[in-house]
């Protein structure tokens, strides 16, 4: 296909309303993987699903399941199938935690994708506050703005975006969280066409800009990792660009693409087929999904991230083997190795900005983890340090950055005007052709009354009867 990002899956029972199995219902535990391809972590336990109440834990690695080794399984999601199943019925998880291994049999329930998909790790403090992004689901931007609204309110100023281990998904959520932290006007992405054989184009064809004036005032660290892809980068990249957040952990993963969702049909009108494909080239069956790359994401200060990824203003060295992030080999590592670099675009370097590295030095200005995470994270000990050296509403934009984010700027408006243009013209068509089907079902309609009216039996003549004299 397309790239490594694109593929085809058999369908299966895949809910096909909306193109998209995000909200359809399944009987799971709840929890959220992570993997090295050597590994496989629970990177989140959902409070109150069956993993919850069994007692699995977040960072347990899943060596067995139903008894079969991992090594079984050839890809995460043949592990998160094996995990799901009938509502009711029981899946056995053979765990290991430290140096214990350990079997937890957990009772398989009915649930939504669309569940709780934001958390707060404990935090001992009034000042500063963390939420944990684990995937960019359905709904996660009215979580996550929630979250954020009830964290400000009870007097945090500084706010903490773990993005660790989050492999992207929706790109419409990633940028509904960034602008609630933007000014109006502000880029937060572009994207250009991606497509086979085809060069890429200098022009983008969209364009998403901050709408809303800015909600919240927090000071802001995120952290991400080598797992972090696509949607995560998406965020983090805006932010870091805009200047409005510190980004600090490693180098992510470099998924700068995004993809669309329909299948292989027999009919042409059919709403989520990708017509330009024969039936052949899927040897003749259409029960098929197929995601296929169309686009490449660029970030405010027009590179694209994919390949590169988002460079991190402060490099932190790799977690220990006891956390949920741990990774045995480096992904972003392999896939470099794979795929050549590409011909566009060049990677962004970043820095810490002077006033907080001054800061970071300076220990009578930095206490020791501020009090406030007696856990043994330690990257969140480090983005509770940086966020010490920072105050709430203060941009870290350097001159060139200032210059580039200008210069930049007017191409992605003329792309956002020419999107909102083509938008108006398809609202237009779709009123025109609305109004249309109305007017021929005015006629048809009056035209079957008439013919009603006319049948024999519905004519009606009243002959006056004659008068006597």
């Amino acid at each position: 296909l397309f790239d490594d990002h694109s593929r085809i899956e058999p369908i299966e029972g895949l809910q096909r309303e909306g193109g998209s199995t995000v909200a359809a219902e399944f009987a799971g535990v709840g929890i959220i993987l992570g993997e090295d391809r050597k590994r496989v972590k629970i990177h989140e336990v959902i409070p109150g699903r069956p993993a919850d109440l069994a007692g699995v834990q977040r960072g347990d690695e899943i060596i067995k399941i139903d008894g079969q080794d991992i090594t079984l399984f050839e890809s995460t999601d043949e592990v998160v199938g094996a995990i799901k199943g009938v509502v009711g019925t029981a899946v056995e998880l053979t765990v290991k935690r430290k140096s214990e291994v350990l079997k937890i049999k957990i009772t398989r329930e009915k649930m939504k994708a669309s569940g709780k998909s934001v958390f707060q790790p404990y935090l001992n403090s009034k000042k500063y506050g963390m939420i944990r992004v684990p995937v960019f689901s359905e709904n996660v931007c009215a979580d996550f703005t929630a979250e954020v609204k009830a964290l400000t309110e009870a007097g945090v100023s500084h706010l903490i975006i773990d993005l660790r281990g989050n492999p992207g998904g929706r790109v419409d959520q990633a940028t509904c969280m960034a602008d609630i932290f933007l000014e109006r006007g502000q880029v937060i992405t572009g994207t250009k066409p991606y497509q086979r054989g085809v060069p890429e184009t200098d022009q983008y064809d969209m364009a998403y800009i901050s709408r809303w004036e800015k909600l919240y005032n927090s000071a802001l660290v995120i952290l991400i990792d080598g797992s972090s892809a696509s949607a995560s980068e998406l965020f983090s990249g805006a932010l870091a660009d805009q200047g409005r957040a510190i980004v600090i952990g490693s180098q992510s993963f470099g998924k700068g693409v995004t993809q669309s969702l329909g299948f292989f049909c027999k009919e042409a009108e059919d709403k989520y087929c990708f017509p330009e494909f024969e039936q052949d080239e899927v040897f003749g069956l259409p029960d098929v999904k197929i995601t296929l790359t169309r686009s490449r994401f660029y970030q405010p200060l027009g590179e694209t991230n994919h390949f590169f990824g988002v460079t991190p203003h402060l490099m932190l060295e790799g977690p220990s083997e006891d956390s949920p992030f741990f990774v045995e080999s480096d992904y972003r590592e392999e896939h470099l190795m794979i795929h050549p670099v590409p011909a566009i675009g060049k990677k962004i370097e970043r820095e810490l900005p002077s006033s907080i590295s001054s800061c970071l030095a300076d220990s009578r200005r930095v206490k020791d983890h501020t009090g406030a995470y007696d856990g043994s994270d330690e990257w969140i000990h480090q983005a509770l340090k940086v966020a010490q050296c920072m105050e709430p509403g203060e941009w870290y934009l350097t001159k060139e950055q200032s210059q580039r984010l200008q210069e930049a700027q007017k191409e992605f408006e003329a792309a956002e005007q020419l999107f909102m243009q083509i938008k108006q013209e398809d609202l237009q068509k779709q009123i025109d052709e609305y109004l249309e089907e109305l007017r021929q079902k005015a006629i048809q309609e009056m035209r079957e009354r008439a013919k009603e009216m006319a049948r024999p039996d519905k004519i009606k003549i009243d002959i006056p009867k004659p008068e006597r004299r």
